[in-house]
């Protein structure tokens, strides 16, 4: 006798957090999958997580440049969010959610190719724009990163990024994010 298996095994530390994810997705026109990727790739999916940084909760804001992005985007001004903000998981989704929107509509709003932007706004969550820039220009300008990206395919951004990026954990992070982007669009067919 055979089983049919469930066409998902999202997990469930995934589903708790699903319906901040889809709210926030659908708010910024992001890709849920996306969003998962990030929270399980950041805090493997721990409310309370802290690094020595520190950053915070789910999608581990840093409140004193994420945070403050973020705030000043949401409330018209750069506020510190605290610990005990940052660790509810539903402020928590919308600041990382707010703060991937700020790096794809924002700071990379001059790249053409929507897969490049998505590159270089992910590891820019890890690292900062200005480290992604000066990967794949030489310069910290934006402009000049735009430019740059511009002139290359998106297999050869993300290639320049994996292979330049200044930081292990950087170039780390971009792949696992990408793969687990993808693992999580499958994981959400149906639901």
């Amino acid at each position: 006798m055979s089983y049919a298996l469930p066409a998902n095994n999202l997990s469930n530390q995934a589903k708790r957090y699903l319906p901040e994810v889809h709210t926030q997705a659908a708010r910024y026109k992001l890709d849920p999958a996306l969003l998962l990727a990030i929270i399980h790739t950041e805090s493997s999916f721990n409310p309370l997580a802290r690094s020595p940084i520190p950053a915070f909760g789910l999608m581990q804001i840093v409140p004193t440049s994420a945070g403050k992005d973020v705030s000043n985007f949401l409330q018209g001004k750069p506020l510190l969010l605290s610990p005990e903000y940052l660790f509810q998981a539903d402020n928590n989704v919308e600041a990382g959610s707010t703060y991937i929107h700020l790096l794809t509509n924002r700071y990379f709003k001059n790249i053409r190719n929507e897969e490049s932007r998505l590159y270089m706004s992910i590891a820019a969550y890890n690292t900062g724009p200005g480290n992604v820039a000066k990967t794949i220009s030489g310069s910290k300008s934006l402009n000049q990163a735009s430019i740059a990206a511009n002139s290359m395919s998106a297999d050869k951004v993300y290639t320049l990024m994996i292979n330049n990026l200044p930081a292990q954990e950087t170039r780390n992070y971009l792949q696992k994010v990408v793969k687990r982007t993808a693992y999580y669009q499958e994981q959400l067919k149906g639901i």
